[in-house]
């Protein structure tokens, strides 16, 4: 079952981006109802082309950290990981390189690297492609998550604190001359996201605050099905 809802999760984020709340012009700060899994899609910088892959069962150690990762999707469906890229990239300058997986040209999850296994970053967790989204990794390593829908155009920032990615910020514009700071309350199921009203001149400083000099990280990607090879 943990398996089957993996795939379902994968096909189903893509449609999250559809099912977010309208903020309403006349309303100086909204409340708004999201599920917790809501977020917006992470894109790798240049897109990738889908390899040719055969139907034989992957050979990989065991010891390899990516071994589960693989495992899982190969045991649902292996063609799957005919769509899946990963890349290794040490995001929170520790030394050691977290592992990223992306699906359908979506950087979708990080996993930081524990005594030799992929550890998944749960409160990271990026939707299945969409038109609507693309990403940047800072080289002061921040992840912005670009997205847009009916109720407007986010800037989603996530960070690295105490080994954990954890969301830091997200600002919201609606309109030319709109824009706001989101916030979240997780105490509630779901989640509670209140938009407050900011100027522009609070909004570029807030965007400057996380994107530092706005130097972006070019991640090496490589189809998953090709891993090891």
């Amino acid at each position: 079952m943990k398996k089957t809802a993996f795939v379902w999760i994968l096909l189903a984020t893509s449609l999250c981006l559809f099912a977010c709340e309208h903020i309403m012009p006349s309303e100086e700060t909204t409340t708004t109802t999201v599920h917790p899994k809501d977020s917006p899609t992470i894109r790798p910088e240049e897109s990738t082309s889908i390899p040719v892959f055969s139907t034989t069962k992957f050979n990989i150690d065991k010891n390899d950290p990516c071994y589960h990762v693989i495992k899982e999707i190969e045991d649902v469906d292996i063609q799957l990981l005919r769509y899946v890229y990963y890349a290794y990239y040490d995001i929170d300058g520790d030394g050691t390189e977290e592992l990223l997986t992306g699906w359908g040209g979506s950087l979708e999850r990080v996993y930081t690297i524990r005594n030799g296994v992929a550890v998944r970053q749960e409160q990271y967790f990026g939707p299945v492609g969409s038109d609507f989204s693309e990403t940047r990794l800072f080289k002061n390593g921040t992840i912005r998550v670009n997205s847009d829908n009916d109720s407007g155009y986010f800037f989603s920032y996530y960070r690295f604190e105490g080994g954990e990615i954890k969301g830091q910020l997200c600002l919201k514009r609606r309109l030319e001359h709109e824009r706001y700071r989101r916030e979240y309350d997780y105490s509630k199921d779901p989640v509670v996201a209140t938009d407050i009203p900011i100027t522009k001149a609070e909004f570029d400083r807030l965007r400057k605050e996380f994107e530092g000099d706005g130097q972006v990280v070019e991640l090496d990607w490589k189809p998953l099905a090709e891993y090891g090879r």
